[in-house]
């Protein structure tokens, strides 16, 4: 009867069936007296000794079991008696269970990122040391808390509350991914940017009896996307706006225009004589003198103003939402500070000009590339006339 249980199998079932429907086909050569009896240590190993096995269920399922084989007789075709102890119940069990529990807590603490497990309803069960740092609460305090409790997260962009990914997790039955933006609220109040992976944890028969969520802690890769960000629109000199994010800004303000009546100017700018400070005092001396006088210009405009560098001594202004009058006035001191500008250098001291294009942006304009070309155009006609002026 307890065979029957265990197996699923009533013994009407299974006389005369091979014994090989009870076992997984890697212990078939158990069966074989003659395979047993050439199978070297590994089976002298089984006769009247104990080993663990695996067995198979009628439901297809296997189960650990402790396997003893005994001949009946001293022939070699001596019918086996094979008894069978289910490793999953008993103290065998119980010692089992201890030891994969330890492996599991030595395992979760000697990973790189954080791990939080839940029961089914949600509450914390563990934190490994990871965890314990990244969310500010220990694993005596955080144990029976609700995750909202030790893993609360808002959305980066909107500041509103995110749900955490359990709840989907153990109504879904599988591994749920948290979504992108998503900062963790530690409990010191400090803000950590995060993403996290719920998985649904199991036991023998299939039930989700809680959840393991791996956390990584996304700051330094944050740090390092936003650097790229950084210097993929900057010029490396400077740090102004460089010519391709410049020309994405102003084409939305092109593309603006098909839909708001609004007033953008954009202003070229070529820096006179600045040859003079390369060939006298080399180009070291040229870029210190960039730096400074962007800096200075920098000071000189309004804060939703975008100053960038297109190459060399040449610049771009955009100035939005700007009434015409008022970017002339803009243009003009920019020109001044250029005017009024010294740089001494190697016991030199240089004086510089600036000529200025400036060139209404209108639903008429074109596009990008027709806009650049006729603010340059109107720079180029300052500078024949003399330089350091503003041109339209």
């Amino acid at each position: 009867p307890e065979a029957e249980r265990f197996f699923g199998w009533t013994e009407s079932e299974l006389l005369g069936e091979p014994l090989s429907r009870l076992i997984t086909t890697r212990l078939t050569w158990l069966l074989d007296p003659d395979a047993a009896a050439s199978g070297g240590s590994s089976a002298a190993g089984t006769r009247g000794g104990a080993t663990s096995y695996t067995a198979r269920r009628q439901d297809g399922s296997e189960c650990p079991v402790e396997l003893v084989r005994r001949p009946l007789g001293p022939d070699s075709d001596a019918q086996v008696l094979v008894t069978l102890r289910d490793l999953t119940r008993g103290p065998h069990a119980q010692a089992s269970r201890t030891r994969n529990n330890e492996q599991a807590r030595t395992i979760l603490a000697a990973i790189g990122d954080a791990v939080i497990t839940t029961d089914a309803t949600g509450m914390v069960t563990y934190l490994n040391p990871v965890a314990e740092r990244l969310t500010g609460w220990a694993l005596r305090d955080g144990r029976g808390q609700s995750l909202d409790v030790v893993l609360p997260l808002i959305a980066e962009a909107t500041r509103q509350p995110v749900a955490n990914t359990t709840v989907r997790c153990l109504a879904e039955g599988r591994s749920i991914d948290l979504q992108d933006g998503v900062l963790l609220l530690r409990r010191d109040g400090t803000e950590v940017p995060i993403g996290d992976s719920a998985a649904p944890f199991r036991d023998r028969t299939g039930g989700t009896v809680g959840v393991v969520l791996v956390i990584q802690d996304e700051s330094e890769k944050r740090r390092i996307g936003h650097r790229l960000s950084y210097e993929a629109a900057h010029d490396p000199l400077t740090g102004l706006i460089n010519r391709r994010e410049f020309e994405r800004r102003l084409a939305r303000v092109v593309s603006d225009l098909t839909v708001a009546r609004s007033e953008h100017v954009v202003l070229c700018l070529d820096l006179d004589r600045f040859k003079v400070v390369n060939d006298t005092c080399g180009h070291e001396a040229g870029d210190t003198l960039l730096r400074d006088l962007c800096a200075l210009l920098s000071r000189h405009m309004r804060k939703r103003d975008t100053l960038a560098r297109l190459g060399g001594d040449e610049f771009a202004v955009l100035l939005e939402n700007c009434p015409l009058v008022e970017a002339e006035r803009i243009a003009e001191s920019l020109r001044a500070v250029v005017e009024q500008f010294r740089f001494e250098r190697d016991g030199h001291a240089f004086w510089l000009g600036v000529s200025i294009g400036l060139i209404p942006v209108t639903a008429d304009s074109g596009g990008v590339p027709a806009v650049l070309q006729a603010a340059d155009a109107a720079c180029y006609e300052a500078k024949s006339r003399g330089g350091n002026r503003v041109q339209r």
